[in-house]
């Protein structure tokens, strides 16, 4: 049983990982897919660049203009790179996309390419958990909005949620948060990870 469940999720994720042709539904992957693809392209390779040239540890909060770049339906206006350590909850890294349409435009459109399932305020997709030490991911039919991950846990999932009027579509992993984990997912952050 556990084998087949185990085959279903591998074909799954090599079907997203197939059918990603936007930016966006590369970032609903929630892993290194995303990143790749930045860095196929010159103009977003520099905004990854221009997101990271500061330790996002110390920067916490970082956005960095796009040009108006359509994609999935919806106008992307920047890139978003943030960081929180919660203590005991753990860390919670966030990247994505700031967009220039309005929470249910947003949801409407983007619900074309990415299946995505309300959970208090905002919306939740690829909702994954891992214990530490574990090597593979695991669907999370628990994660919910405002929950933090058990100890020794890390939870991954893209949101799409609005902030102080602005709409956001972002992919975290948060809790306890593993060097390792980290820089499978995120690439990008290959500094921060060497300098913990």
């Amino acid at each position: 049983m556990r084998i087949k469940i185990f085959l279903s999720l591998f074909i799954l994720f090599l079907s997203s990982a197939a059918q990603a042709k936007t930016l966006i539904e590369s970032l609903s992957l929630c892993d290194s897919t995303f990143f790749n693809q930045m860095n196929k392209k010159k103009e977003l390779k520099k905004i990854i660049s221009a997101s990271n040239a500061n330790n996002i540890k110390t920067a916490k909060d970082v956005g960095v203009d796009v040009n108006r770049l359509q994609d999935s339906g919806v106008t992307i206006v920047k890139y978003l790179n943030q960081y929180a350590n919660l203590d005991k909850y753990g860390e919670y890294y966030f990247w994505g996309f700031q967009l220039e349409e309005d929470l249910a435009t947003a949801h409407e459109r983007l619900s074309q390419y990415i299946e995505l399932k309300k959970s208090r305020g905002l919306f939740q997709h690829n909702t994954l958990i891992k214990r530490v030490g574990d090597t593979s991911w695991k669907i999370n039919l628990g994660a919910t909005d405002g929950v933090a991950p058990a100890p020794s846990t890390m939870e991954k999932l893209l949101i799409l949620e609005e902030v102080n009027g602005k709409t956001n579509v972002l992919c975290s992993i948060q809790g306890t948060v593993t060097a390792e984990d980290l820089l499978d997912i995120r690439p990008d952050l290959r500094t921060v990870i060497n300098e913990k």
